[in-house]
């Protein structure tokens, strides 16, 4: 679905929105607020405020509506030596 259609099924149902690639590791929090949309993801230990979309994302979709934030995977970021 697009992002109007998914960022309105979202707020219906208090959930959170996502990409399909994003499907384990990222979910979005609509959000009325000056902080727009909240990032979760398990590269972070908080919510992140003021998500900024590229012109893809608001093209896209392949936009999905989830209940809660069931589904994120950690991710570990091996650092190169």
């Amino acid at each position: 679905m697009n992002i109007q259609k998914a960022t309105t099924a979202a707020v219906a149902i208090d959930g959170f929105l996502f990409r399909e690639a994003w499907r384990r590791h990222i979910r979005l929090e609509p959000s009325d607020s000056d902080e727009g949309f909240f990032v979760h993801s398990k590269y972070s230990k908080a919510p992140r405020p003021r998500w900024q979309p590229n012109a893809e994302d608001l093209m896209a979709d392949d936009w999905e509506v989830s209940a809660d934030l069931g589904g994120l995977v950690e991710i570990t970021i091996e650092e190169s030596t």
